[in-house]
């Protein structure tokens, strides 16, 4: 791996939606340097931290890092929740202004993409849904499907959410296939599915009580084979992910409590145990999403963290954190292609290492090595591994 910059911290975008930070084309990726008076005060769990931070980007052609021209404020409510966005063309969207990375004129134009059509359209433009949330009450809402060319009503459904501080309104919420618009979580009922063809659906009423519904939820999984899926699971430890098929209306049951991640193009799935996992192989397992009752694969490896890691775009690689290093395997069978080394710049070489986001192409990955007071960033490139000796 090869070491580009180092700082007091390093903070990816956009991370906890899952969007990638890279540039379309993949030349630049964009991350947050952060000075050692700002970045160690805001850091960790407070969600009303905000810092300052500095807008770099990287230019893989050229090999060299440059500075946004504009400074712009750090929060990890904004910075997770979509706060840049790339253009087709490659410009970043922040704060309402587009421009070219690096560029003279960065951020000086107006965004004509900064705002937000009242309604989302279903993708094929057939359906659109209406989220409303009451006056003063980010908790309380009423979400409505209808026609899109008529505006026919079709189902409609008053729900109610977490509200947590200084968090924007609504949940995730988004169209799983034509007809199918997935609430992820609701106090109330759990994830609820908006179907154009079934009207409401309860996706957890057959297995949780509605005094249990707010510990639950969910996310859409779209494989390209055109049979999605919504994975559900508990928040709490000790119950077991379920996996409820659109194509044929089968709920579930997995062998497992702890979803970790799936692949962006929607067709694989990672899981784990909550705890130690003294009675299994493996700590990470994957399958075809679509594979329903198919054996699962696992990921064998010492000193893996399960909690970090990252699929390729593709889901033909999967990148698993340990200590000052990274595990690369490849799908469906499992098995490691090679190590990347952020050594010698950790001392002691036992810091786990946080991964970024793949690049477009699934051939580079961002790591964050910590050592001491200072973050490095690499970049791995995985035609480039090999298998320890």
């Amino acid at each position: 791996m090869t070491l580009v910059a180092t700082a007091s911290g390093i903070e990816w975008i956009n991370d906890s939606e899952g969007v990638s930070s890279w540039s379309p084309d993949g030349r630049f990726f964009a991350f947050w340097e952060m000075g050692e008076d700002v970045y160690r005060p805001a850091y960790g769990y407070d969600s009303a931290a905000s810092a300052g931070g500095t807008l770099r980007f990287l230019d893989q052609d050229r090999g060299e890092i440059c500075t946004s021209r504009r400074q712009v404020g750090f929060s990890f409510w904004t910075n997770g929740r979509g706060a840049l966005r790339w253009s087709a063309d490659g410009r970043v969207i922040l704060d309402g202004l587009v421009g070219w990375p690096c560029g003279d004129g960065f951020m000086a134009e107006p965004s004509a993409t900064a705002g937000s059509a009242d309604g989302e359209l279903s993708p094929e433009g057939g359906f659109q849904v209406l989220d409303r949330s009451a006056v003063g009450d980010c908790a309380a809402h009423e979400s409505e499907l209808r026609e899109a060319a008529t505006g026919r009503l079709i189902v409609e459904l008053a729900w109610k959410s977490e509200s947590y501080k200084d968090a924007p309104c609504g949940v995730a919420a988004r169209w799983v296939d034509e007809g199918s618009y997935l609430i992820p979580e609701t106090i109330d009922r759990g994830p609820v599915l908006l179907s154009a063809s079934q009207g409401a659906i309860a996706l957890a009423e057959s297995f949780v009580p509605e005094q249990e519904a707010h510990l639950l939820t969910s996310q859409a999984l779209m494989p390209v084979d055109g049979r999605p899926a919504i994975l559900i699971w508990f928040r709490m430890p000790g119950r077991p992910l379920r996996l409820y098929h659109l194509s044929s209306g089968e709920l579930e049951v997995l062998p497992f409590e702890r979803f970790l991640a799936a692949s962006p193009d929607g067709r694989w799935l990672a899981v784990g145990e909550s705890g130690a996992p003294e009675s299994r192989e493996a700590a990470i397992w994957i399958r075809p999403v679509s594979a329903a009752g198919e054996a699962w694969t696992p990921i064998r490896g010492e000193g893996l963290l399960p909690q970090r890691l990252r699929w390729s775009p593709d889901g033909a690689r999967l990148a698993v954190a340990g200590p000052a290093s990274v595990s690369v395997y490849r799908t469906p069978d499992g098995q490691r292609e090679g190590v990347g080394s952020t050594l010698p710049f950790g001392a002691g070489g036992d810091e786990p290492v946080w991964l970024g986001p793949w690049s477009p192409d699934g051939i580079r990955l961002p790591v964050a090595a910590v050592s001491g007071q200072r973050t490095g960033l690499y970049v791995l490139d995985s035609t480039a591994l090999e298998l320890p000796r």
